[in-house]
């Protein structure tokens, strides 16, 4: 019998109701400056339009429109936060609740084990008894957002929190718990946040001249850095005592792009098409029970095929483009903003190389994606257009 996604509790779904409810109500109050917001970055929302619409050809109609309604909302509330707060007061948001729930992860394991660590009884991969998983319910989580806890509170912390004593906190926590989750990823995506945050920090003093080729450098940059991704990481692996196989990713990836390309153009459907397209062949032909690809390009491929993947490739292009465009506008007084917009991006291009992080709704990681991209779109749309002032710049060079 396959295991299923992690069982919803009816505390769960009230406060899912009550969350929607919000959002609603928000949306409906400031529904002309959120849907300025949302038009500033529609790629996002066209990946929740293929969620709707795969419901037609998924395995399972109701699951698929249940989680492509979550998936929605974790897109509204993102769009909601962006376009009613400024920049700085939405990275401190972010920070504070990335604080609050390491300190809660870290009160789980004291004071309710059960709950905080893996045990040999868990519904979901008892080999990891007695690694950490904090309020979440995978260490593999904990590790992904103590390594954006940490590079956040340790670069951003003393600009948006004032209290030293939950800054403190909150670093100590993520790095204990990313010790305790003994989580890989976790330690080489803080590694990367690093220093794609150093690099953003170092171009946002430059002078605007400089910036254009320094981010075209960076750009290359980046792209030798994926390139050199596979050979790397067997490294960093070999070094942490990983498995030099992504701890059986490899061998997983296999079988399902194979499988992928029976579907090529439009995929399984959301969520469903892997949960019950994909699964149970993992389970039959290799004995696995697994509730995602481990990777998020693989699993974008399997709900939307060709389609989806161009349509991330493109959110993921104009990306590079909108912070191309936004290194010329940046004030010195906004200098966080852009690092930090840089940070959780590309934490999610690397993170899902390893998770299937893209589009699990309901998610944390769904949403620090989805904030990324919408505050750079917003933030860049808002700015007085550049052309009037190169063009004007060129005629007055003329005459």
């Amino acid at each position: 019998m396959v295991t299923p996604r992690d069982p919803i509790s009816p505390i769960a779904r009230v406060n899912a109701v009550f969350i929607y409810g919000s959002i609603i109500f928000i949306y409906f109050s400031n529904r002309r400056i959120i849907n300025a917001a949302i038009l500033a970055s529609w790629p996002l929302f066209v990946f929740s339009a293929l969620a709707f619409l795969s419901c037609l050809w998924a395995p399972d109609f109701a699951t698929t429109l249940r989680r492509s309604i979550a998936l929605l909302f974790n897109l509204l509330t993102v769009a909601a936060l962006v376009a009613l707060l400024p920049p700085v007061r939405v990275v401190r948001v972010f920070a504070l609740a990335l604080g609050v729930s390491i300190l809660c992860s870290i009160l789980w394991v004291v004071l309710f084990p059960r709950y905080g660590l893996h045990t040999a009884a868990d519904w979901v991969e008892p080999v990891h008894a007695g690694l950490w998983r904090g309020v979440y319910t995978h260490k593999n989580s904990l590790g992904s957002i103590s390594c954006v806890a940490l590079v956040v509170f340790l670069f951003f912390g003393k600009s948006v929190i004032k209290s030293a004593i939950f800054r403190v906190a909150a670093i100590l926590s993520a790095a204990a718990c990313l010790i305790g989750a003994k989580s890989g990823t976790g330690i080489v995506l803080a590694v990367i946040m690093t220093l794609v945050i150093v690099f953003f920090k170092n171009l946002t003093r430059m002078n605007k001249s400089t910036r254009i080729f320094f981010s075209g450098f960076g750009l290359i940059a980046v792209a030798l850095i994926i390139a050199a991704a596979v050979p790397v990481t067997y490294f960093v692996l070999d070094a942490l005592g990983k498995s030099p196989d992504f701890t059986g990713r490899i061998p997983i990836w296999t079988p399902l792009i194979a499988w992928g390309q029976e579907r090529p153009w439009l995929g399984f459907g959301y969520s469903t098409g892997f949960e019950q397209g994909m699964m149970p062949r993992l389970q039959e032909y290799m004995r696995l029970s697994i509730s995602s690809a481990h990777n998020g390009y693989l699993e974008t491929f399997i709900s939307f095929g060709y389609v989806g993947i161009a349509l991330l490739m493109f959110l993921i292009i104009s990306f590079l483009g909108k912070m191309v465009v936004g290194l010329l506008l940046v004030r010195q007084d906004e200098e966080i903003v852009l690092p930090f917009i840089a940070g959780l991006f590309f934490n999610a291009l690397f993170g899902n190389f390893t998770e299937s992080l893209f589009l699990m709704q309901n998610s944390f990681f769904n949403m620090s994606w989805a904030l990324a991209y919408i505050m750079i779109a917003s933030w860049t749309r808002s700015r007085p257009s550049m052309k009037p002032v190169a063009l004007r710049s060129s005629a007055e060079s003329l005459a």
